[in-house]
């Protein structure tokens, strides 16, 4: 039965074809073929994906490590982007507040065990008194050097630690601080890596979706041949690019 219904679709399909070739080499000025789609709409079925846009893919994934990926329909690799960077933002938050704690704890340190008023000091004086027992060593050491612009005043920026054990452990606490502002420069770092990762990554995903949606932009549709008011077969059309 199913060598007899396939045979019986060959002729079909033979006779649309020879039929429409006799009727153009009798009448090649009234030659056309008339598709009725079998759906009864009078239309071919189609089916058209559409290309997406190198650009918004960048700037999507610029904004949003994993969202050009999203945007581009293949969410599979971008996911990670998005993760890696959600993780970077609270890593970089943890950094920014462990610094800054430390700093206020540096700081009322060296208010209790050094005398130092904090008010109007710069990060190089924070660092200095770390290094001094205080601030007449250290003038005397500048004057040495001949670096008189660094001299302190001892009115303004007065120090002397109260013990050499926490003039260490101040310096100890400082550089705690520091390091973790340090590391803050590298998960910044690391966030604008993950971005153009991401981007690069959906500039590659959109240019092979959008060329297979070149391959495969295919229009199909099988419907009744007739030419003049005669049905002379069934026809499988197909038109895109291969």
């Amino acid at each position: 039965m199913k060598k007899f219904t396939a045979l019986l679709v060959l002729i079909v399909l033979n006779y649309s074809f020879t039929a429409q070739s006799l009727a153009f080499r009798e009448n090649p000025q009234n030659n056309f073929t008339l598709n009725k789609n079998l759906f009864g709409d009078g239309s071919e079925q189609t089916k058209t994906l559409e290309k997406k846009s190198v650009v918004l893919g960048i700037v999507y994934s610029l904004l949003l490590p994993g969202m050009g990926e999203l945007y581009a329909g293949d969410y599979s690799l971008g996911k990670y982007f998005t993760i890696a960077d959600a993780t970077l933002w609270i890593t970089l938050f943890g950094f920014n507040y462990y610094a800054s704690a430390e700093k206020d704890n540096y700081i009322a340190f060296a208010v209790t065990h050094a005398f130092v008023n904090p008010n109007g000091k710069d990060d190089n004086y924070w660092g200095t008194i770390g290094n001094y027992d205080d601030i007449y060593i250290y003038n005397d050491e500048m004057e040495l050097m001949r670096e008189f612009d660094k001299v302190y005043n001892v009115q303004t920026h007065y120090w002397k630690w109260d013990e050499v054990a926490n003039r260490k452990k101040y310096r100890s606490m400082r550089n705690a601080s520091e390091t973790a502002y340090n590391n803050m420069k590298f998960v910044a770092s690391a966030l604008i890596l993950n971005r153009i990762a991401s981007a690069i990554d959906a500039t590659l995903l959109i240019k092979r979706i959008n060329k297979s949606i070149e391959k495969a932009d295919v229009k199909f549709g099988v419907g009744v041949n007739y030419v003049g008011n005669s049905a002379v077969g069934l026809s499988l059309n197909i038109a895109g690019k291969f």
